[in-house]
This record gives structure tokens, sequence and C-alpha cells, in this order.
């Protein structure tokens, strides 16, 4: 069982996670599209057609074309959705990895539960938000082994934590009203259900933000400990005797 005591650094070389944060930074931004379109689609519903999904009568052509809109929308979401997780949780668990490889003692979250946390109910509602805190604090480029502890949290990281749960909430809430519509008016839905969209839409661009800013952090303190080792080596041979 994981415990957040300090886990001992992982052997291994820092390998540079420059594919992962390509293809996780398009997914986000192809996540941010897809909310982008939901919270339009609800708006659209709000503004031509009023008691979508509730009126007893045969739909129209135009409501045809908005289900149909809707469902290829949250399909396409849904896709987004696994296949940004399944490549956010290997680039957390690399840039994990390399924090310990690039020095930092002492961390409480091993790269595996970095990403694991995630899937842990009730545990997955701050337990992520600590481990990228965490890896945010020691990628820090000017940092040591010991001195990352002290680095500061910019508000990006809480931001990103804070949208992230309320659009999960309001996810939750839209779901609810879709599956009882004849309990809640078609206004009350369709507004959740574009705040939910928004929200999904400011998570991605934070995470998006987020993790473009720890992969630069953790890629200027690669080259900073790798100059500095150069350094250290021409240091030697100068002083070498027979040199």
């Amino acid at each position: 069982m994981a415990t957040d005591a300090p886990q001992a650094a992982v052997p291994g070389p820092y390998r540079p996670a420059s594919g992962l944060t390509f293809w996780l930074s398009l997914l986000l931004c192809l996540g941010a599209v897809l909310d982008a379109s939901g919270a339009l689609l609800s708006f659209v519903e709000l503004a031509f057609f009023p008691g979508f999904g509730l009126a007893a009568a045969e739909p129209g052509s135009g409501e045809v074309l908005l289900a149909v809109a809707y469902f290829a929308s949250g399909a396409a979401s849904v896709l987004a959705l696994a296949a940004t997780a399944a490549v956010f949780c290997a680039w957390a668990y690399r840039a994990n990895a390399n924090c310990r490889a690039l020095g930092a003692s002492g961390m409480t979250f091993t790269p595996g539960w970095t990403a694991g946390w995630f899937f842990v109910p009730v545990m997955n509602l701050y337990k992520p938000y600590r481990a990228l805190r965490e890896v945010y604090m020691a990628s820090a480029p000017e940092a040591d082994a010991e001195t990352w502890r002290s680095g500061a949290v910019p508000a990006l990281v809480r931001a990103w934590w804070g949208v992230w749960l309320l659009n999960g909430f309001l996810g939750q809430v839209s779901w609810r009203m879709s599956e009882s519509r004849g309990d809640y008016s078609s206004s009350s839905a369709a507004w959740v259900g574009a705040a939910a969209s928004a929200a999904g839409g400011a998570a991605a661009v934070l995470c998006l933000l987020l993790v473009r800013s720890i992969h630069s952090r953790l890629e200027r303190k690669a080259g900073r400990l790798s100059e500095a080792g150069a350094r250290a080596l021409q240091g030697r041979a100068y002083l070498s005797p027979g040199l």
C-alpha cells in the first residue's frame, strides 16, 4: 500500500518527455475544443430549441440534428478523454521519474502512484493534486536534492485542480439531470451542461499550461546539470597528472 513517507529515488537515467508532452498537449487542445463545442450546443438548445427532449410531439428536423450533434460531440469527448487519460498517466509517471533522476530526494509519491491515485475513489479528490504539486516543486531548475521542498507552488497548480473538481461535479449533475429530464426544466439542464463543458475546457487549458511548465522546468534542469557535469569533467581533466 502506498504511503506519504519519502520514497527512495528510482535508479535510472533522465528520459526526455518531449514526445509525450507533444501528444498530451495535442489531446488537451482537442479536449478543450470538444468542450467548447459542447457548450455551444447547449447555447444553441437554449436559444433555438427550448423544451428540447421534453416535448411529447414528434421532433422536427432541427431537434433531430441537435440530438445527432449532441451524440457525436459526446462520443468524441469520451474517446478523447480516454486517450488523454492514458497519455497523461504515462507523462505523469515520466515526470516524477525524471525529477528523481535529476537528483530530487525525499519525494513522497512514487512514479506509479503519481498516475495511480487518479483511479482510487475518494483519494482521487486530493492525492493527484498533491502528487503533481510535488512534481512541480521537484522540477525547479535551480533546486538541489533538498532545497526543492522550499519552492513556491504557483496558483496555476491550485487553479487547475479546483477547476478539474468543479468540472467533475458539474458533469455529474448534468448527467443526472439528463437521465431524469422530466424532473427539471430544459433550460436548467442546458445551463448546467454548458457550465460543465466550460469548466472542462478551462481545466484542459490549465492542465496544458501546467504540463508544458513542468516539462520546460525539467528540460532546463537537465541542461543545467549537464553543463555542470561537463565543467566538472573538464576540471578533473585539467588537474589530472600527465595530461
